[in-house]
């Protein structure tokens, strides 16, 4: 099994968004941001049930998460696996762990038919799924100055 590099391994401290890829079922790419942590085994990802990721991981477990350092886009890792786990244990409880280390509070805003929302996860009856993707390929960018551009 492959693990994060340890020289990576401070971008699940930051509040890195990160890139989720998975298949369609025609087998095109669907790529969207997702919240992710890492737990030295598994990345943690949640969705809702039914999402185009929930639905593309029941039908494909093949998945790759690209994690970006919010201070270098040019720093990042790439973590490609299968997801393991599809549960709805504690998926709310990380829901609110990972929206105090995004936004330093547990209310996460989500936009609906352009009406700006917003829940917590005192919510019974959820239907979040947290998935735990287990890394079979890391690959991390080399460190490199940080690059201007001008425009």
């Amino acid at each position: 099994m492959e693990t994060i590099p340890e020289s990576r391994l401070d971008l699940f401290e930051k509040p890195a968004i990160a890139t989720f890829a998975s298949s369609l079922p025609d087998g095109r790419p669907h790529v969207a941001p997702v919240w992710v942590d890492y737990d030295g085994a598994h990345l943690l990802v949640v969705t809702l049930e039914g999402s185009r990721k929930h639905k593309n991981v029941q039908h494909d477990p093949r998945v790759t998460v690209t994690v970006i350092d919010p201070d270098d886009m040019y720093r990042y890792v790439e973590v490609r696996g299968h997801v393991e786990t599809v549960s709805e244990d504690d998926a709310l409880e990380f829901s609110d762990e990972q929206a105090k280390r995004y936004w330093g509070s547990n209310s996460i805003p989500i936009r609906v038919r352009n009406h700006a929302c917003s829940f917590t996860s005192s919510r019974n009856g959820s239907l979040h799924r947290r998935w735990k993707p287990r890394p079979s390929r890391a690959k991390a960018t080399p460190t490199i100055a940080r690059r201007h551009h001008s425009r």
